[in-house]
């Protein structure tokens, strides 16, 4: 019998992914909501915006401005997603096991 050399690595506890919803464009997929996954500890900061969408045919046209909140991950990457600020904070909280506190959001 040979002996062979184990490494055993243990397993850093991760916090699960906050399931959130993109803001749907009007044109594309019949403006249908789409899921999307973040890690909360990404998260370097969450806000309430008002973005317009243009039109996909006709790019110099635009819809009404809709409000989303921006979740943003980086410097470089923002997530607008329909859910408000505040549902994000506590979602965000509640994965990171932190006691709820609305009051400071």
């Amino acid at each position: 019998m040979k002996d062979h050399d184990v490494t055993v690595n243990q397993m850093q506890w991760q916090p699960a992914l906050l399931r959130l919803t993109y803001t749907p464009h009007p044109d594309v997929d019949d403006g249908k909501p789409t899921p999307c996954y973040v890690c909360p500890q990404w998260i370097i900061g969450i806000s309430r915006q008002a973005m317009k969408f243009n039109k996909v045919d006709a790019p110099s046209e635009s819809y009404g401005a809709m409000t989303c909140t921006a979740v943003v991950i980086s410097s470089s990457m923002i997530y607008y997603v329909t859910e408000t600020p505040e549902q994000v904070a506590l979602m965000r909280d509640r994965a990171l096991g932190h006691e709820p506190k609305l009051g400071a959001v």
